[in-house]
């Protein structure tokens, strides 16, 4: 058995900008390092769930594409957990997910050439429940215990909305805990999706369990881009692949529907709030995402099934009403942010019609309205040097 305290590391992968989270995300404070309930951020909250098993913090590797992730990864992780400056690596963000994880793991046998890694995204929700320990620890028992075995955990899914957008494993049934992977398709559409779910099958949540040579003998794999179907099949040509699959809570939380449905889940509340609670305010509202900046106030009226967003941003203050059913809105929206800042600024309404903003001051004050239509936004100063929106739908 292997000795967690000394053997056991995590790998966390921090380098995507969440896009689909936009405004509350974006390039300078992207979604791993935005508060995924009131506690704790994305990044912070995966630490908490691994830390669990034993693993020492000095152990713990995270991996980000640029300064200002490195920047955040240093603020949020080293001072409350005990995270080495060491351990937070940059890279290229053309690595994409399965090549970061790769760069991860060969950083970890640098330090421990028989370590056992658990490789995660940073961006995710999961119900820390007994199953949950039950299945990480099958992960880690059975690559401790066979060192050319990679364990990859699954999450069954009945939605096929959901299934065609993720990684799917095929496995055939059994009474064993972990078993051997059969096939692996990315994001499977139409015949294949159709075949995938008449079978025994388990969406890939991004946590694997191996060992940390197990990149070894193909290093030149830490130098380019790689997929994770690409990945997959290296590792099948040499190893065994099983999967573990868990039935616990899992959200990958990248949208706004999302994100309100994992905190709606946690607190029983209809209406959500992040941030600064203290500076919002609102009434007759249903299944609503409110999320404010320390410095904004927002007065929200009569919204349902939206998200609306508050920030401060170089000195200009963004308002974002964006419906949960339409995150392609969302997206663009990001878009028209980073390449026309200009006609962001100017005022955006994508899906959507009659919507207005009313301020006296429209060169420092904007929004953008996201699949949504009648409502009315209107800010204020206070005497007290307070800024705020209020939102009101159908006047």
């Amino acid at each position: 058995m292997i000795n967690y305290l000394v053997n056991l590391w995590l790998c966390i992968i921090a380098g995507g900008n969440g896009t689909r989270l936009f405004l509350y995300s974006n390039k300078d404070r992207p979604k791993q390092f935005c508060l995924l309930d009131k506690d704790h951020t994305f990044i912070q909250s995966t630490i908490e769930r691994f830390m669990s098993f034993g693993i020492d913090p000095k152990h713990i590797v995270i991996i980000v594409t640029n300064d200002v992730q490195w920047d955040l990864a240093k603020e949020q992780t080293m001072e409350r957990y005990g995270v080495l400056s060491s351990n937070i690596v940059k890279i290229s963000p053309d690595h994409g997910y399965a090549g970061a994880m790769v760069v991860a793991t060969n950083h970890v046998y640098g330090s421990d050439p028989n370590a056992v890694v658990i490789s995660t995204p940073s961006d995710q929700s999961v119900e820390t429940n007994k199953n949950f320990y039950r299945v990480i620890n099958a992960a880690i028992e059975n690559v401790s215990n066979n060192p050319d075995h990679v364990v990859f955990v699954g999450k069954p899914i009945t939605d096929d909305s959901i299934v065609k957008d993720l990684g799917v494993f095929t496995y055939k049934e059994t009474s064993e805990t972990v078993v051997a992977m059969e096939e692996f398709y990315e994001k499977p559409q139409g015949a294949t999706l159709q075949k995938v779910l008449r079978g025994k099958y388990a969406c890939n949540t991004g946590i694997s369990v191996w060992n940390s040579a197990i990149f070894r003998p193909c290093l030149e794999m830490e130098s380019r881009e790689i997929a994770t179907d690409e990945l997959i099949r290296e590792l099948r040509a040499r190893l065994n692949i099983d999967i573990v699959v868990g039935d616990f809570h899992w959200d990958d939380c990248g949208t706004f529907k999302a994100l309100y449905r994992v905190n709606s889940y946690s607190s029983g509340s209809e209406v959500v709030v992040l941030g600064n609670a203290e500076n919002v305010v609102y009434e007759n509202c249903r299944q609503s995402l409110l999320i404010t900046d320390s410095s904004l106030e927002i007065n929200v009226y009569g919204a349902s099934d939206v998200a609306v967003i508050a920030r401060e941003i170089e000195g200009h203050y963004y308002l974002e009403v964006a419906a949960f059913n339409y995150n392609q809105g969302v997206a663009e929206a990001a878009k028209i942010f980073e390449e026309n800042l200009a006609a962001f600024r100017a005022g955006i309404t994508l899906g959507g019609r009659n919507n207005g903003l009313t301020t006296p001051r429209e060169d420092i004050y904007h929004c953008c309205f996201i699949g949504v239509s009648n409502y009315k936004v209107h800010t204020y100063e206070r005497k007290s040097g307070k800024r705020g929106f209020q939102v009101t739908f159908g006047c």
